[in-house]
């Protein structure tokens, strides 16, 4: 008798325990790089001949042969942002691994990728 009232208070003790609430702690986003760090123009390697970015009004556009600039979203991963385009373009930026400056866009869309190197100011 003595152990099933052991056993029952423990389980109740468990029980208050478990089932205490918890302070919710929100999670602290990442840094956002400067949007400035990505502006500039890079020359495409294929198909494309360049694509522009630029920063307007506290917001990210890109631009790619001209064929309209359009606003780029932040994505979950880093250094990417995806074109509100029709198209829904990805821009993937790459950077050097020792200086973290970006040097580089891969552009994914429509099953594709694109690459080209950030031109020299």
């Amino acid at each position: 008798m003595k152990i099933m009232l052991l056993l029952y208070g423990f389980s109740l003790l468990f029980g208050l325990v478990w089932s205490y609430p918890r302070p919710v702690i929100p999670p602290v986003p990442a840094p956002r790089a400067d949007l400035n760090d990505y502006a500039g123009t890079y020359k495409m390697k294929d198909y494309f001949q360049k694509a522009t970015v630029t920063v307007q009004d506290d917001a990210l556009y890109g631009e790619v042969d001209g064929n309209g600039n359009y606003k780029l979203l932040p994505q979950d991963e880093p250094d990417t942002f995806k074109s509100t385009s029709s198209y829904g373009t990805l821009y993937v930026f790459g950077r050097d691994a020792q200086t973290k400056k970006v040097t580089g866009l891969t552009l994914k869309l429509m099953g594709q990728e694109v690459s080209g190197d950030k031109a020299q100011p």
